[in-house]
């Protein structure tokens, strides 16, 4: 009797909770067996391959995951942030709050859940190209709405509803089109919670641009001249790495050692578990 009486004053309490959230960066750790180096960034742009995650609560920031959510994971991103995802193949693209640290595989860029996954037609898959771009106002919001407050209630926001809708392939998409599942249309306000502050579950807001694949390569770090990129490329030349410029990336960086183009996502892999050997620790798949 004691015991029912105990629980029934704590159920009320645990059910009035909601999961607290706080920014975070966080220092250097280890995953996959790489080091990895978390920094803030809001003006981030980068190719690569996403997986699917399957995350646990709570999260890196302290939220609560959910694989049905538009949520996804970052190894190295400031946290939350909001971002935008773009499948390379099909052009579909989805904004996503990134809430957790993820996914193990270095030669993975970002995890999304299996529900962005099935969204952005690729359900299941362990790997597919895509772009990532850190929305600058909106990831701003957020750590202005947390930094200096590290323990925030958050409650959920509900998501947006979804329909069914036939969808030819834009020119150039892999596939025979068919039924994706497709946001109906929602306001800015919809989207965003408080200004611009990304809610903690945003809601489905499916787009589509032209696709735009490309080869994959692994990259093995940029230097801000041509002579330290060609040394790079030399410390490497076994793999057949070159120095190449790349001036979507800052001047600092715009001078890389670069490998490929590769044919497969299992060759990419493989060379760049070879090259992460040979001690270019910040080496990675990008799709150009």
């Amino acid at each position: 009797m004691r015991v029912l009486c105990l629980l029934a004053l704590l159920l009320p309490v645990a059910a009035c909770q909601r999961p607290a959230v706080h920014y975070v960066v966080g220092k250097p750790y280890e995953m996959g067996g790489v080091w990895r180096y978390p920094h803030p960034s809001f003006s981030r742009v980068e190719t690569g391959l996403a997986t699917v995650f399957r995350g646990s609560s709570p999260t890196a920031d302290g939220e609560t995951w959910s694989n049905g959510a538009m949520l996804a994971a970052s190894p190295t991103m400031q946290l939350p942030a909001a971002v935008r995802v773009t499948n390379l193949d099909n052009g579909l693209q989805l904004v996503l709050r990134v809430n957790a640290r993820g996914p193990t595989d270095p030669g993975r860029i970002i995890g999304v859940s299996p529900r962005v996954a099935y969204l952005l037609g690729a359900p299941g898959s362990t790997a597919f190209p895509v772009r990532v771009r850190v929305l600058r106002r909106e990831s701003q919001a957020l750590a202005a709405s947390l930094h200096g407050q590290p323990r925030v209630a958050v409650a959920a926001v509900p998501s947006g509803t979804v329909t069914a809708e036939s969808l030819a392939p834009p020119p150039g998409a892999k596939g025979s089109g068919g039924t994706v599942a497709r946001a109906a249309p929602a306001s800015s306000a919809a989207l965003f919670a408080r200004g611009n502050v990304l809610p903690l579950r945003p809601p489905e807001v499916l787009t589509r641009v032209s696709p735009q694949g490309g080869a994959l390569y692994v990259d093995a770090g940029g230097v801000g001249t041509p002579g330290f990129a060609e040394m790079l490329a030399a410390r490497l030349a076994a793999f057949g790495a070159q120095a190449v410029p790349d001036y979507s990336y800052p001047l600092a960086e715009a001078f890389r050692a670069r490998i490929g183009p590769l044919p497969n996502v299992a060759t990419a892999d493989e060379m760049l578990r070879r090259v992460l050997a040979a001690g270019i620790a910040n080496a990675r798949i990008v799709v150009k």
